[in-house]
């Protein structure tokens, strides 16, 4: 959340300029790894080091962090998909051991590099990484990069100017076989996660148990073509619930109207969710 409210202060020109710049010089992330929940991380800009500094000192996030030990069983299969720097996919890898596997999405070619660092850093064999963006169907497609806040690159045009990079994205019923279980699911991608789960459908009515812990943007999901109310009413159709991750209580919250949450959201307001299938 309070990644979410510093990127609101970079809303302004001035600022954003600043932040612009800030980014554009050497980071002593990529030097002096930041110890995160047990792990060495390396960042790649100065905006994601801040992000580890942010985790390390529990400012960020904590409550997923619990959820993900919670969910995770050794011999777990888990897609981290938007996984930025690896801060999840190395938590995954740990809770799930040496009998499950983690694969990792990341499309940015800076962050790719970095993801991959960190996991060879940490010494964890059970993570595949894949340099692809995940969406509805597999192309080859662009990614448009913020200079400003690098976890908020998007696979939609915006309204401000942004360079753009060839990536390809894959969708998940085509990159997984069949017959491959998938037990837990996390997903931050800024407003593409409607599209990511319209590739995966086979993956969500095969797999009983299935969990996924995503955010939940609705301005995001609009922007990217998405309609927040249709997407729950998708799950719901299958059979998925609902909880809200409330980081103030610190608990998870059963959400029996989705629509209201989403339209109890303002424009840059986002939250976690879990979304559970019946066993």
């Amino acid at each position: 959340m309070i990644e979410r409210v510093l990127f609101d202060i970079a809303e302004t020109r001035f600022v954003r300029g600043c932040v612009s710049l800030l980014n554009r010089l050497p980071c002593p992330g990529s030097r002096w790894p930041v110890k995160v929940y047990g792990h060495r991380m390396f960042a790649n800009k100065n905006d994601r080091y801040l992000s580890l500094w942010l985790r390390k000192t529990r400012l960020s996030e904590a409550l997923e962090c619990k959820l993900v030990s919670r969910l995770c069983r050794p011999g777990m299969f888990v897609a981290d998909v938007g996984a930025n720097l690896g801060f999840y996919s190395l938590l995954l890898a740990r809770f799930v051991g040496p009998t499950g596997r983690v694969w990792a999405f990341e499309p940015d070619p800076s962050n790719f590099a970095a993801l991959q660092r960190n996991v060879r850093a940490n010494g964890y064999s059970n993570i595949e990484t894949i340099n692809k963006a995940v969406g509805a169907v597999s192309k080859q497609d662009s990614l448009f990069i913020s200079d400003i806040h690098t976890g908020d690159h998007r696979t939609y045009a915006t309204s401000e100017s942004r360079k753009m990079v060839p990536i390809d994205v894959v969708a998940l019923d085509d990159f997984f076989a069949p017959e491959q279980r998938i037990d837990l699911i996390k997903m931050d991608i800024q407003g593409s996660e409607g599209k990511a789960l319209e590739g995966m459908k086979r993956i969500l009515t095969r797999n009983r148990g299935l969990a996924i812990l995503m955010e939940l943007w609705p301005t995001g999901l609009r922007q990217a073509g998405s309609v927040p109310e249709k997407v729950f009413g998708d799950l719901r159709s299958l059979g998925f619930g609902v909880e809200l991750c409330d980081e103030k209580s610190g608990v998870l919250k059963r959400v029996d109207d989705p629509a209201a949450l989403v339209n109890s959201l303002k424009r840059n307001e986002y939250v976690n969710v879990l979304l559970t299938s019946p066993k």
